[in-house]
């Protein structure tokens, strides 16, 4: 995976994971965009081919009003759908061989990016929830920290379950790799 250009990392630290929000999350825009689409090719189908029917439906109404219109409804609605994928590509969570990084795109000019290094990670949970959850294999994960850091979410995330146990995995790598060194007690008299 390449390294995004706003992310920076340590020397010899490894891109392990890069998760993006489940497909399910973008659906609703797709078919609002579809529907949009369809409406107005039946709209501009009915008027082109029964203008008079038309004209007694709707008083005024011609191919030649009604085509620009419907291809500036189009053309919002695909921009509309455009600016919805671009935020939904761009909300992830990247885990790293020492960082767990969470990204949130709030809308076109909005992003925040939350770092916390993996020693800093308390428990995580990934859970899926409902016959459609289930089915299409999508939930929350739910990363929860040491101190006063706030939890993290990530939802809809894709296939919740091994998210969190990749995640718990490097975490426990790292944990073995990184021990952190115990006071010694003072010696009893």
């Amino acid at each position: 995976m390449a390294q995004p250009s706003y992310l920076t990392m340590n020397p010899g630290e490894k891109i392990i994971l890069e998760a993006h929000r489940h497909w399910v999350n973008i659906l609703p825009f797709y078919i609002s965009t579809a529907m949009v689409i369809i409406i107005g090719f039946v709209m501009i189908g009915y008027v082109g081919s029964d203008p008079d029917g038309a004209q007694r439906l709707f008083p005024g109404l011609t191919i030649g009003i009604i085509t620009p219109v419907i291809a500036m409804l189009d053309v919002l609605a695909l921009l509309v759908l455009f600016f919805a994928y671009t935020v939904y590509r761009q909300n992830k969570i990247v885990l790293t061989s020492m960082h767990f990084i969470q990204i949130t795109q709030t809308g076109l000019f909005g992003r925040t990016l939350s770092k916390l290094r993996l020693d800093e990670l308390q428990d995580v949970r990934g859970s899926r929830k409902g016959v459609f959850g289930t089915i299409l294999n999508y939930g929350e994960v739910l990363i929860e920290t040491a101190g006063n850091e706030e939890n993290f979410f990530f939802r809809p995330a894709a296939d919740p379950l091994n998210v969190a146990e990749l995640i718990n995995d490097t975490h426990e790598f790292y944990e073995q790799a990184h021990p952190v060194p115990r006071p010694i007690p003072p010696p009893v008299a």
